[in-house]
């Protein structure tokens, strides 16, 4: 095992990303190096970043006795112990990576990272993850995190004991070390290069050496016992001696020689035992490999008339879907229609009070004017000063009903341009009512950043616990917010735009709302996401969520840009209104259209070849989310205050796999 970067961001002493590279110069001609600095630099996360790539753990955040926990953002606590506590305080995010070559001979990247909820300096820290990668394959290996922990074992060929005694020596371990004792030290060394079975083997061959001397003693007690013998005898001892051994010899090559043909022997008995086990294991695949087969067909048959039935209703279910958009399009134009009328019919009744008003008194002008002109020949002389007083009074009652039937075409005006009164209007209306009925917790969607500000100060001061859903304000007056995470929706749908388009494509915006949080979020996220290629936006404009405002809009856009390539549309209001116009211009071919937000409407212009591609939020997941953990909340158990719902990208290619099919028809 090799090391050949270590990468890190944002963790303890050390802030932004740094970048140890072993295999550029001058680490790669140096023999030997060090990691140097003030108390504090940063030398011993570098090692902690080495640890938590390869293992998710480090000695700095050893488990200890106690089970302490440390405060963290707001309310919530951490364990002493958990290396989560490594992401440098006031950063939303942070990695160490390490990329080595393996007992394997290839190329490996280990990356741990940890972040906190949105990536935000104040949100709650989120699980730890870990991605590991063949570098020379180019392949992502596949696990959960106990098991991509496993191969790292098997890759670096250290368990994480191993490493710390040999490859990485701990700072306390190291500080004992040299202010131990010389026996001590020796103990150390033992217990950290786990060489402790070395000590064992030089006791037992010291103790064998002196049982050996002890009986080599009691030897030569002997020999000192002994009569010598004759010369002749003593020769023909040694020529019996040098035959014994050279009869050993012979019979200790005949001895090598058996104990080989006897290694051959049980080698092919256990060779024998394995193939019979094999030939056993074949025996039984066999047998299940027939039924599986014979299931196969069975279910083979089956598909293919399962196929010829969802093949004939095709044409159906597109007719339905059809329908279906249809009526969800007129349902939605019905219920703008509905409001606009009663609302018209309420101004109107206003104008009609007014304009009953106007008529009362011109009719009690009128009945003047006839007394006048019965009483003409008895007030002749005066009747000139009354027909004028009379004519100015009819005139200012006409110029009054005029003003009245201006203001009333006004207002209807106004109604056919924007459909309904203003949203926050209306919204602060029925908050106001739900703060009245005095309940325990109110689940509340802002549809502007501050517009509601005063509304739920009023509602906390009362007691009453808030729950935002799917947007916020700008002041955090909310004890629970479940919503998607709005930039990370941007960013993905950003960097799916960027691979329908080359450097030169030119994009345009068309947002819903200027200044609402999901409106802000949803482009810097997109802009993030296309990277470099967010300098060829050539325009941004604000739709009021109003689909025939988006249609306009995105007309007016084709007109001004004609080689305009790609527009995105950041909620369903405006990339429905993108879609209608790009499909009526004959452009889908010409102008890629994206969005967020999915509606039937939406469906069918991806199947129409329109859209593609869509962020889809987990809405219903959001609510359901959002109501469970408000009822946590009030039975006094601990929440996150801030919970990602998640979002997910759904292209023509993927759009009818199971799981995005439950997300996009989730009733059905």
């Amino acid at each position: 095992m090799k090391i050949l970067t270590i990468r890190l961001k944002n963790l303890t002493s050390i802030e932004g990303t740094f970048e140890v590279d072993f295999t550029a110069e001058p680490l790669r001609s140096a023999g030997i190096f060090a990691i140097s600095g003030p108390t504090g630099a940063g030398k011993s996360t570098i090692l902690d970043a080495l640890c938590l790539a390869l293992y998710d753990k480090t000695p700095r955040f050893a488990a200890s006795g106690e089970n302490l926990y440390l405060s963290d953002v707001g309310e919530n606590q951490v364990n002493q112990s958990d290396v989560k506590n490594i992401l440098r305080r006031g950063t939303g995010e942070g990695f160490a990576e390490v990329d080595f070559i393996g007992i394997t001979g290839r190329r490996y990247r280990s990356r741990w990272s940890v972040r906190r909820a949105r990536s935000k300096a104040t949100g709650s820290l989120q699980p730890q993850t870990i991605q590991v990668t063949d570098l020379d394959k180019e392949e992502e290996l596949q696990g959960t995190k106990t098991e991509l922990l496993n191969q790292l074992v098997a890759l670096v060929g250290l368990t994480y004991e191993q490493f710390t005694r040999t490859v990485l020596l701990a700072q306390n371990d190291f500080a004992t070390f040299l202010k131990s004792r010389e026996s001590a030290k020796a103990e150390l060394l033992e217990k950290l290069t786990g060489t402790e079975i070395y000590s064992r083997i030089s006791r037992e061959i010291y103790a064998r050496s002196k049982a050996a001397d002890e009986a080599m003693n009691l030897l030569k007690n002997t020999i000192s016992l002994i009569e010598l013998i004759p010369e002749e005898e003593l020769l023909s001892l040694r020529k019996e001696q040098e035959r014994l051994i050279g009869l050993r010899f012979i019979e200790t090559k005949r001895l090598t020689e058996l104990n080989a043909q006897l290694s051959i022997v049980q080698s092919l008995k256990i060779r024998q035992k394995q193939l019979y086990e094999k030939q056993q294991e074949e025996f039984v695949g066999v047998e299940e490999l027939k039924r599986l087969q014979t299931g196969l067909a069975e279910q083979m048959d089956y598909l293919a008339r399962f196929q010829e039935q969802w093949e004939a209703l095709q044409p159906e279910l597109r007719k339905a879907r059809e329908l279906d958009v249809r009526l969800q399009s007129l349902r939605t134009q019905y219920r703008q229609s509905e409001q606009t009328l009663l609302l018209a019919r309420k101004q109107t009744a206003e104008i009609e009070k007014k304009y009953r008003t106007g008529k009362e008194t011109l009719s009690g002008s009128q009945n003047s004017m006839s007394r006048l002109l019965k009483g003409k020949d008895n007030f002749d002389n005066s009747l000139p000063i009354d027909l004028q007083r009379i004519e100015q009074l009819l005139l200012h009652e006409e110029q009054q009903l005029t003003t009245l039937q201006q203001e009333n075409d006004n207002r209807v005006s106004r109604l056919n341009t924007f459909g309904i009164q203003s949203v926050s209007e209306e919204q602060n209306k029925l908050l106001k009512k739900a703060i009245e009925q005095k309940p325990d917790a109110i689940l509340f969607s802002p549809s502007s950043m501050d517009a509601s500000d005063e509304l739920l100060k009023e509602a906390k001061e009362k007691g009453i616990r808030i729950t935002y859903i799917d947007s916020y304000t700008k002041e955090e007056l909310q004890d629970l917010t479940v919503a998607t995470d709005n930039v990370n929706a941007g960013r993905m749908l950003g960097e799916y735009a960027r691979k329908l388009i080359d450097k030169d494509s030119k994009i345009a915006i068309v947002s819903h709302v200027k200044g609402v949080s999901t409106a802000v979020e949803r482009e810097q996220g997109f802009r993030e996401g296309l990277g470099d290629y967010a300098d060829n936006i050539v325009d941004i404009v604000y739709c009021n969520s109003l689909y025939e405002k988006s249609y306009e809009l995105a007309q007016e856009l084709m007109r001004k840009y004609p080689d305009l390539e790609l527009i995105a549309g950041m909620n369903e209001y405006s990339a429905v209104g993108v879609g209608r116009a790009v499909s009526d211009a004959g452009a889908k071919d010409k102008i890629a259209v994206v969005g967020v937000d999915c509606s039937q409407e939406a469906i069918n212009l991806m199947e129409m070849g329109v859209y593609k591609g869509i962020i889809v939020q987990k809405a219903f997941r959001m609510g359901y989310i959002g109501v469970e953990e408000t009822i946590h909340m009030l039975n006094g158990d601990a929440v996150e205050k801030n919970i990602d719902s998640g979002c997910e990208l759904v292209t023509p290619e993927n759009m009818y796999n199971s799981d995005i099919e439950r997300l996009i028809f989730p009733f059905s």
